[in-house]
């Protein structure tokens, strides 16, 4: 049992014992949430500072540190390439300072595995959440129980054109092989839009509706309240998935008629219709 003290003398050293195997079991769990696990286990409270390092001693007991981990990249990048034959671990580092750039890793499994899947990819980047933040892309596609199948990862500092450009270059080294022409689905963000164009020109790419419907939405934001924007977005989805021409010019009109010519026109004109148009793509 721990003996009565106050939370500023308990360390995270001691705090790290207790609540070990609840982290090993649930790495996702947040400082504030060990906090009050250890108040309600034990009766003692502790500061949100002692938590986290208490949870990051925990984690690089079980994982190492992750300032050594980079170190590690070209021992992972052997090791994969050794063990899973076949795989694709694309390492760069800066030559002035030798430091980690970025790295594009897809496995053996995954980039056979592709060859069932349909011929789609989701392409996007996500925040990373260590310490060292940082982006990760990713290509995504779908098999055929409808099921997300990973594909391919990249680790880098940003969402520039010039990582784009690292991440598309070698996802088309796997592509290619394959002799199949893939339709991309993104946010459209700039510099994955210029990077994709110049290494996938021709192939299908479409705007994800999702993204779509949120920067519409952030038009109208003060421009009428919730109803307002609930009723044009649920023209713009059936100007969206219209099946035909005609069908798109009618809930089009009804589209301006509801939310103003002016705003509509000024936000179409910045998508083309082949991507994010069923009609027209």
């Amino acid at each position: 049992m721990i003996r009565n003290r106050s939370h500023r003398q308990l360390g995270s050293k001691i705090v790290r014992t207790y609540i070990e195997s609840t982290v090993c079991l649930n790495l996702g769990l947040k400082p504030r949430e060990i906090m009050s696990n250890f108040k309600s286990t034990y009766g003692y409270e502790i500061s949100y500072k002692v938590a986290s390092r208490a949870k990051k001693r925990c984690v690089e007991k079980m994982y190492g540190s992750e300032c050594d981990s980079f170190s590690m990249l070209s021992w992972f990048r052997e090791a994969v390439l050794e063990t899973n034959p076949g795989s694709s671990v694309v390492l760069e580092v800066d030559e002035s300072t030798e430091r980690f750039k970025r790295v594009f890793v897809a496995y053996a499994g995954q980039i056979k595995g592709f060859k069932f899947s349909l011929l789609v990819l989701y392409v996007d980047g996500a925040f990373g959440k260590s310490k060292y933040k940082g982006q990760i892309l990713a290509a995504t596609g779908r098999n055929g129980n409808k099921g997300f199948f990973p594909l391919a990862l990249c680790f880098c500092d940003s969402k520039t054109e010039e990582n784009w450009l690292f991440f598309f270059k070698n996802l088309k080294a796997l592509l290619e092989p394959q002799g199949r022409i893939i339709t991309f689905i993104s946010d459209g963000g700039v510099g994955l839009l210029k990077a994709f164009d110049l290494i996938f020109p021709g192939n299908p790419h479409l705007y994800c509706y999702h993204h779509l419907r949120y920067n519409l939405s952030r038009k109208y934001k003060n421009k009428g309240g919730k109803i307002v924007v609930a009723d044009v977005l649920q023209k713009f989805f059936k100007v969206a998935y219209a099946l035909t021409e005609k069908s798109f010019y009618f809930h089009l009109k009804n589209l301006r008629d509801e939310g103003g010519a002016a705003t509509l026109d000024e936000f179409i004109r910045e998508i083309p219709l082949e991507h994010w148009c069923r009609a027209f793509f």
